[in-house]
């Protein structure tokens, strides 16, 4: 493993695990909260309810699709973490500066192959 097991990386990888478990609650709210996906008894709408509901469910999406991304990298994070590559840099193979890992966990190039 690149980055040793001290504190500052037992953190890191805290980080990432409080991370994945807070996109994933986010996520499912958001999948709640939808309100094109919620069961409304029918009943006369409104004016402008359809707009509302359209645009709150564009929103969700967006949003959903952004989450569903950032757990995604925080996946790969952690399977790094698991693999023993974490902190390697995936361009150039050098290790990745810990106190860019402490600022952006998810981070899987060096300052230099980033820029």
């Amino acid at each position: 493993m690149l980055l040793s097991m001290d504190g500052r990386f037992k953190e890191i990888v805290k980080k990432l695990v409080w991370q994945k478990q807070s996109i994933e609650s986010e996520i499912q709210t958001i999948e709640t909260s939808d309100p094109v996906l919620m069961q409304f008894p029918e009943e006369a709408a409104e004016l402008g309810t359809a707009a509302w509901e359209a645009d709150a469910h564009g929103t969700s999406v967006s949003v959903k699709n952004d989450l569903m991304l950032l757990s995604a990298k925080v996946s790969h994070a952690l399977e790094k973490v698991g693999l023993g590559s974490y902190g390697m840099c995936e361009k150039c193979g050098k290790t990745i500066d810990p106190r860019r890992l402490e600022v952006l966990p998810i981070a899987v190039r060096c300052q230099t192959c980033t820029i």
